[in-house]
């Protein structure tokens, strides 16, 4: 049986979700890109994730690849946009901000249940395996977002940087077959110094994933 090997990259910036495959000498196999709205600021994180659906899929179509193709995910985003969501009565209740620290709806009462804020990278984490987790090196900047943002946050659990089994796994649902590692969580800032003659974002993810494979 073929091992996997494809790293399964996916990454927000601004109004942009992308997904890639690629390979350990770091060749982008297949990618598909999607915008979503942000008018004045404001955009909507359920669109933000259907659209990340989409984009998998379309690039695994692309490429020709079963997800059994697939070694591990790796996500990745800017922090230009900020997600606030809530799960009341089973259903999820998200609105998101693009640019400027702005605060959510009166809706958002953590009377009712926990509120959740983060990134986008954390938005797709959350809905990919289910995990609320940020590391200590970047909580004082998500303190810092949350005062900002008005609601009473319910602040994640600090996941260690050597710990890879705090992000979960992404749980076996359409387009995923079975589950699948998630082995990178980072924000593009973070990634400067990996593979740093490629001006790709993607391409330096899927440097710093490889990197930490420690079957190679």
């Amino acid at each position: 049986m073929t091992p996997p090997r494809f790293l399964l990259l996916l990454a927000v910036q601004a109004n942009l979700v992308r997904a890639a495959l690629a390979t350990r000498d770091l060749k982008i196999a297949s990618s598909a890109k999607q915008t979503f709205a942000a008018d004045d600021g404001v955009c909507d994180p359920a669109e933000i994730w259907y659209k990340m659906k989409k984009t998998i899929a379309a690039c695994l179509d692309i490429g020709r690849t079963q997800p059994r193709e697939l070694w591990a995910c790796a996500i990745v985003s800017d922090d230009q946009t900020w997600c606030v969501w809530q799960v009341r009565a089973g259903a999820v209740d998200a609105v998101g901000y693009v640019g400027a620290a702005a605060k959510p709806p009166p809706r958002f009462d953590e009377r009712a249940a926990p509120v959740y804020g983060g990134s986008a990278r954390a938005w797709l984490l959350w809905n990919l395996s289910g995990a609320y987790v940020a590391r200590a090196a970047e909580l004082d900047a998500w303190r810092a977002r949350a005062a900002a943002c008005g609601a009473v946050l319910t602040e994640p659990r600090i996941c260690a940087a050597e710990d890879e089994n705090c992000v979960g796994v992404i749980r076996a649902r359409s387009p995923f077959a079975e589950t699948l590692p998630i082995v990178v969580v980072c924000a593009a800032d973070e990634l400067m110094d990996a593979a740093e003659n490629s001006p790709d974002l993607l391409t330096r993810a899927a440097a710093r994933a490889f990197a930490l494979d420690r079957s190679a």
